[in-house]
C-alpha cells in the first residue's frame, strides 16, 4: 500500500496542534491547509469565515453536481453507442445491388426504419446530454455566487480568482477530488 507522505505529515502535524493548543486550533488549521492547497495562493489573505463559506459552497456543489454530471457521462455513452450501431445501419448496400429482389428492397425499407429510429434516440439522449450540462452550468453559477458571498464586500481580485478556478476544466471537476 503506498501512503502519500505529505498525508503523514499533515496527519502528525493536526495531531502535535490538537495536543499543543487544542482540537479547534488544529481543524482551523488543517482545513486552511486543505483549502490551500485545494485553490492555491491565488484567493489570497481570507479569514476563517471566509474559507468556511467557500469549504461549504464548495461540498454543496460537489454534492448536488453528482447528480447531473453522472447523467451527462450516461447521455455521452448512450450517444457513443448509438452512433456506433447508427454506422452499422447505415453500411447497408443499397437495393439497387440486388435488382429485381423483392427481398432486398424490403431489407432495404426495414434499415432504414432501424435508421430513422436510431436517429430518435440519438436526438433524445443528445436533449438529456443538454439538460445535464445546462444543470452544471446553473449549480456552477450558484456556486460562485455562495462563495463570492462568503468573501463580503472586497475580494474582487479573489472572486477573479475563484472564477479562473472554476473554469479550469481540470482542477474544478466535481467528480475529481483533489
Amino acid at each position: 500500500q503506498i501512503e502519500s507522505l505529505g498525508d503523514k505529515l499533515s496527519s502528525m502535524v493536526y495531531t502535535m496542534t490538537a495536543t499543543t493548543a487544542s482540537k479547534a486550533e488544529a481543524t482551523r488549521m488543517q482545513r486552511r491547509r486543505n483549502l490551500s492547497r485545494r485553490f492555491g495562493d491565488e484567493l489570497g489573505e481570507m479569514t476563517d469565515a471566509q474559507l468556511a463559506g467557500i469549504a461549504s459552497a464548495e461540498e454543496a456543489w460537489r454534492t448536488k453536481m453528482a447528480a447531473p454530471a453522472a447523467a451527462a457521462t450516461a447521455a455521452r455513452a448512450e450517444i457513443r453507442s448509438l452512433s456506433v450501431e447508427l454506422g452499422g445501419a447505415t453500411t447497408a448496400p443499397s437495393p439497387a445491388v440486388s435488382e429485381g429482389n423483392d427481398n432486398g428492397a424490403a431489407n432495404w425499407n426495414e434499415r432504414s426504419k432501424v435508421e430513422k429510429e436510431l436517429k430518435k434516440k440519438v436526438k433524445r439522449a443528445e436533449k438529456k446530454l443538454e439538460q445535464a450540462l445546462s444543470e452544471q452550468l446553473e449549480l456552477e453559477a450558484a456556486f460562485l455566487r455562495s462563495a463570492s458571498e462568503s468573501l463580503g464586500g472586497s475580494g474582487w481580485e479573489a472572486r477573479t480568482a475563484l472564477a479562473k478556478l472554476a473554469a479550469a476544466p481540470l482542477s474544478w471537476d466535481p467528480t475529481d477530488v483533489p
